[in-house]
């Protein structure tokens, strides 16, 4: 079988050598020079994994200096094309994108051909442009294993992350990734990794690769690119447009014009998207691990990510418990088809303000379990319980017999913290009308 990158030489496109590639990504003058700080310049941060779990930032600064020691590092790390300020690649952090890259795994196969990498270049040819199937070129192919690539974009000027330019980003990045995880392009064309983040990393060139027997390789395949070139391959509604910052309020205008958004944003720190969910759905989706099956493993880890950003977890914590649930799952996987801490470092990724917007339902879907809804048709507990208590009462009126909930109180406590993990023992000892003694004796030892 021909792997990526045989293909790529064949096609005659010139091997890039790491340094440069990284180069080409961070030019000189871009970052902020070492023991240095100066205003409007910031850092690249490069993650390393050790064997432990551990995470390690390493800032890159002016010239990268530090970058060869981790490209010819056993451990495995992965760098974003974006400057931060600040010692977090969070997307509040980010400053400057310097390309849009995307993951394509499992590239299809035609016989002993990748139909799949030939489809990319096929379909990014000029005479296509008007073409549904078209698809920008792009700048660099990084064959990171036989079957997975990145796809690389590198803009001609790096684009300032602006909130709400981060969210117009988002929206092209999902509307691109539909395109190269098309069926004619991967053979995984059903579950396409829309949940990645806008500052995901990715494994170095020139470092091992994931099946530790060969190494990352870039090669050359097109020019720098535009964002107005990137528009022409999207949707209308998924285009980045505003390249400038919108907002033109100070803080002090903000609490004046909006006291509701400054309690909850400014003095509260509640987060841009939905509400901080209990921590006990955190635990509870941790104790799910066991139910996961081969298919679902790497989602089940990237929707523990999802449950950190919800429930507001320590970042730490929740990518120390993602590597505890992969070496789980890993002993369920076959022989050909490892979850390494590769995959796990990359659901990992999904730890951003984005996750916040995953349903249930969607969790379920991707991670193959149950998850039951409360069914209170969207009415708070105390109105729900109104009318039930009301028709009940219309039950008894009329001699009519209805469940009342009798059993044990093992069975009562059991039965409502199963399908409300995420609610403490005071609020469930209240809402059964128990005490909380009753609620602690049947759920020591429970892990939440």
């Amino acid at each position: 079988m021909q792997s990526a990158a045989e293909w790529l030489i064949s096609e005659g496109y010139p091997e890039v050598d790491p340094m440069d590639y990284y180069r080409a990504l961070f030019p000189i003058g871009t970052l902020e020079h070492e023991n240095e700080q100066v205003e409007g310049k910031y850092c690249a941060i490069a993650i390393t994994i050790q064997e432990d779990g551990k995470a390690h930032r390493t800032m890159l600064t002016d010239g990268l200096p530090q970058l060869p020691d981790l490209i010819s590092g056993d451990d495995f790390s992965i760098l974003s094309p974006i400057e931060y300020a600040g010692r977090r690649a969070t997307t509040e952090n980010a400053r400057w994108l310097h390309a849009l890259i995307f993951d394509v795994d499992f590239l299809r196969m035609d016989k002993e051909d990748l139909a799949g990498l030939y489809a990319i270049f096929f379909y990014a040819d000029e005479s296509y442009e008007n073409d549904y199937k078209a698809l920008p070129r792009p700048t660099y192919v990084i064959a990171s294993s036989d079957r997975n690539i990145h796809v690389v974009y590198l803009l001609d000027q790096p684009l300032a992350m602006y909130k709400n330019i981060v969210q117009q980003v988002k929206r092209m990045r999902r509307s691109l990734i539909k395109k190269l995880w098309e069926s004619y392009i991967t053979e995984a064309y059903e579950s396409p990794q829309y949940e990645t983040s806008v500052v995901q990393g990715f494994r170095l060139v020139g470092s091992k690769s994931k099946d530790k027997k060969n190494k990352v390789r870039c090669f050359l395949t097109g020019d720098p690119v535009s964002v107005e070139y990137l528009n022409k391959f999207v949707p209308e509604n998924a285009r980045v447009t505003d390249l400038a910052y919108k907002g033109k309020c100070t803080l002090a205008e903000c609490k004046e014009k909006y006291p509701d958004w400054y309690e909850r944003r400014i003095i509260k720190g509640e987060p841009a998207y939905g509400w901080v969910c209990h921590r006990g759905l955190y635990d509870w989706w941790k104790t799910r691990v066991t139910e996961i099956e081969v298919g679902h493993r790497y989602h089940y880890l990237l929707c523990m990510a999802a449950y950190g950003v919800k429930c507001n977890i320590d970042r730490d914590e929740v990518l120390e418990d993602i590597m505890t649930a992969r070496a789980i799952l890993d002993k369920i996987s076959p022989v050909n088809n490892r979850l390494t801490i590769s995959d796990a470092t990359k659901a990992a990724q999904a730890f951003s303000d984005q996750s916040r917007l995953l349903t249930r339902a969607r969790i379920a879907d991707l991670c193959g379990v149950e998850i039951k809804s409360q069914k209170r048709n969207g009415r708070s507990r105390e109105v729900h319980m109104k009318i039930l208590n009301s028709m009940n009462a219309v039950k008894r009126s009329v001699g009519e017999e209805f469940a009342t909930g009798a059993g044990t109180k093992e069975d009562l406590v059991l039965s409502y913290f199963f399908s409300h993990p995420d609610q403490s023992n005071r609020e469930i000892a209240k809402a059964l009308g128990v005490s909380r003694n009753t609620v602690n004796k049947w759920l020591k030892g429970r892990s939440r």
